[in-house]
Parts: structure tokens; C-alpha cells; sequence
């Protein structure tokens, strides 16, 4: 049954990474289209803000579900077990499926695709922009 269990959270991780990355596109969509309108109305935005913006919306609709999913579904498992056992099932969990995704995993959605290419735009500007304050 323990088998069982680790299976089910092993294939419940990898479907949540998949709607993780899915949110992570739709989040950077959501953020570049409300700065367009935002500057189409000639409100001033700082690149520091969209950075901030961008991270903010990450956190809240790709990191936060997750991490609660992964959080619910450990506590479901781990309901059944005490003492040894439970601590042996937890690290069991922990390994196969941790409740926050690993860092090559982040590093991973962060250097590919559309993030990748709008985080490299945006630092490759404000990089741009110390250099010539700098320089003034």
C-alpha cells in the first residue's frame, strides 16, 4: 500500500508540474498585457515594477497552488501513518514529491520558453539603464 501511495503522489507531482508551467505562460501573458494597457495609457512604469509585478503574479498564481496542493495531498497520505512509519513515509514524499518543486526544476521554467526571453529582456534593460545613469 505504501507503494501504492508514493506512485499516486509521484503522478499527482508531475501533473501539477505541468499546470505549473501552464500558469507560469498565462501569468506572463496576464502581466505583459496589463503593463501594454498600462503604458498604452501613458502611466509611467519603471522596469524595477515590472520585475517586481512579474515575480509578485509568479508567486501568487503558480508558486502558491502548488505548494497547497502539494501540501493537502502530503497531509492526505500522511493521515494514515504514526510515529516511525509516518516519518518514513514523509521523507519518502519529501523525495518523490516535495511540496516545493526542486531548483533545477525552477531554474528550468525560468530559462526556457516565454520566461526565459522576457526575463533576459528586462534585465538586459534595467542593466542597460544603471550603466547609463552611471555613466551620466
Amino acid at each position: 500500500m505504501d507503494q501504492h501511495y508514493i506512485d499516486l503522489a509521484c503522478d499527482v507531482n508531475g501533473l501539477r508540474m505541468v499546470y505549473k508551467y501552464d500558469a507560469l505562460h498565462n501569468t506572463i501573458l496576464l502581466v505583459a498585457f496589463l503593463l501594454i494597457v498600462m503604458k498604452v495609457w501613458l502611466f509611467p512604469i519603471d522596469i524595477k515594477w515590472l520585475i517586481v509585478s512579474l515575480l509578485f503574479a509568479t508567486l501568487i498564481f503558480c508558486e502558491l497552488p502548488y505548494a497547497v496542493g502539494q501540501y493537502l495531498l502530503h497531509t492526505k497520505i500522511l493521515a494514515q501513518y504514526t510515529g516511525g512509519k509516518y516519518v518514513e513515509m514523509e521523507k519518502k514524499l519529501q523525495e518523490y514529491a516535495p511540496i516545493f518543486p526542486p531548483w533545477a526544476f525552477l531554474g528550468a521554467l525560468l530559462t526556457s520558453g516565454t520566461a526565459g526571453s522576457i526575463l533576459y529582456a528586462l534585465l538586459n534593460q534595467m542593466i542597460q539603464n544603471t550603466f547609463t545613469d552611471f555613466l551620466k
